[in-house]
């Protein structure tokens, strides 16, 4: 079902309320707006264009007006006769109109967002199998590796937090299709670039913060990536905040000058505390106690120490909701995630496939492993994405120079670069600890040869692409195999 159609004035109102409002031209009487997009080639009669991105190009406009659109948003007013909105900021007014479009969908919705340089995935993967558990049927996720918005269907995703307008319309969806919860990821860029720019949580969930994702066509510093991550405190009703993420005095005092309820978990004397963390034949155990006193028990069977950490953040959100003790404890013993400590095993070797691309996604894994598996030698398969922060280069180089006793250095979305140069510059972190290291650029081939060339009883992490059935590469998505595909076809041999 689509939403009703619009008016320009009304259109032309809310950004003038909120602000964002430049100028108008050619707008001299009302009309209607059927349809809402920034997809020059998706552009029909009726329709509003926004022109937004740095690498936005006058011919798609050109384009559009030929296919027939009634208006466009911009920052710049173009050489033509057609209607225009010049605003102030093109993403802010598109995320505005985007929820007046779509009816804003978020007040249908309970509706939890999920921060933190690491564990988002995983942690949003248990709090949508905790309420899918509590109601008998999916509920709405909005995650790196998938997108549901209704009970019986999903799609593969490619960005943690969709553009605003896409956001919108999956949201919409999700209500039209009576799912009452949505658990989506949300990332920094989300914020730096306005995609979720007038959107309230009910819950939102601050996991920890790292130095990453700082580069040319990311942030320009950490304190930016740190003022982006903590937005999303200042955008909630109830905040749930790790204790021992750095920076917690800062994104505390952000959260209770702004949410209405902050829970803080983690330590001994906090809301929640975990304590008997045990590694058990297949799984792992942990006693979660409330300030009150109240234990409870709970075992998970992912692999990865860290995902205790995962779960506990998205047990508390759950209990804010209301879920029972019972129905929580269930949900979270089983779960398998593409991608995210997927174990692959035969007689000889164990493979584990994770997502680790940066600092503390390395750190944690390898700490998990040197405290259960402390005589495993453990090989890398890795590499680090091009064109993006290129201090996270230096610090796998370093991780994994550190840990690993074999490392294969390989592609990894290598985008603009060359995937040698690329490889050689964290092969200059891993020289320094005198571990053998060895450059394939195929991806496919450097997994391959690792599992050949092991030893009985190696563990072999093969980290950064997980599900992803594509690299990115000169802008575009070219087809890869998967790191979950290849790693099961040779472990089957």
């Amino acid at each position: 079902m689509k939403p009703k159609d619009k008016n320009i004035y009304d259109i032309i109102s809310l950004l003038k309320k909120n602000e964002l409002l430049k100028k108008t031209y050619n707008i001299k009487e009302n009309f209607l707006i059927n349809n809402i997009t920034y997809f020059s080639k998706e552009t029909s009669k009726n329709n509003l264009f926004i022109c937004k991105g740095t690498k936005f190009k006058e011919e798609y406009l050109n384009e559009a007006i030929k296919n027939g659109i009634s208006c466009y948003i911009s920052e710049k007013k173009y050489e033509n006769n057609i209607p225009a909105i010049i605003v102030k900021d093109v993403r802010k007014a598109m995320s505005l109109v985007a929820i007046f479009f779509y009816e804003n969908p978020e007040n249908s919705l309970k509706l939890t967002g999920i921060t933190g340089t690491k564990g988002k995935t995983t942690t949003a993967f248990y709090v949508n199998k905790i309420l899918n558990t509590y109601l008998g049927h999916q509920t709405g996720l909005l995650s790196t590796v998938k997108v549901v918005t209704n009970k019986n269907d999903e799609e593969e995703s490619h960005l943690t937090t969709p553009e605003s307008l896409d956001l919108q319309k999956m949201l919409y969806n999700a209500k039209n299709n009576e799912l009452k919860y949505l658990t989506m990821e949300v990332s920094s860029q989300a914020y730096k670039h306005n995609r979720v720019f007038g959107i309230k949580y009910d819950i939102a969930v601050f996991m920890n913060i790292d130095k990453d994702h700082i580069g040319p066509r990311e942030h320009n510093s950490y304190e930016e990536y740190l003022k982006c991550k903590s937005e999303l405190m200042k955008n909630c009703e109830t905040a749930i905040i790790m204790h021992n993420t750095k920076e917690f005095d800062k994104i505390k005092k952000i959260a209770d000058t702004n949410a209405k309820k902050v829970i803080i978990i983690g330590r001994e004397g906090d809301d929640y505390y975990l304590k008997n963390i045990k590694k058990e034949e297949n799984c792992f155990s942990f006693d979660l106690v409330s300030k009150n006193n109240i234990t409870e028990h709970y075992t998970i069977d992912q692999e990865g120490r860290f995902n205790i950490k995962n779960a506990f953040c998205a047990i508390v959100a759950a209990k804010e909701y209301g879920v029972p003790y019972e129905v929580i404890k269930k949900a979270v013993k089983h779960i398998t995630i593409p991608g995210r400590m997927n174990v692959f095993n035969n007689q000889k070797i164990t493979v584990i496939v994770d997502y680790a691309h940066n600092h503390l996604s390395f750190k944690e894994l390898f700490k998990s492993l040197k405290k259960d598996y402390p005589t495993a030698r453990v090989t890398v398969v890795c590499g680090s994405s091009g064109s993006k922060n290129q201090m996270r280069r230096k610090a796998i180089g370093m991780m994994i120079g550190r840990y690993a006793d074999k490392i294969y250095l390989t592609a990894e979305d290598p985008e603009f670069e060359e995937t040698k140069d690329i490889c050689n510059e964290v092969a200059k972190y891993i020289i320094p600890h005198k571990k053998p290291y060895f450059i394939i650029e195929d991806r496919t081939t450097a997994i391959e040869k690792a599992i050949e060339q092991s030893d009985r009883g190696d563990i072999i992490i093969v980290a950064g692409k997980g599900e992803e059935h594509y690299q990115k590469i000169n802008g575009e998505y070219k087809y890869y195999e998967s790191d979950i595909s290849v790693v099961e076809r040779m472990i089957n041999e």
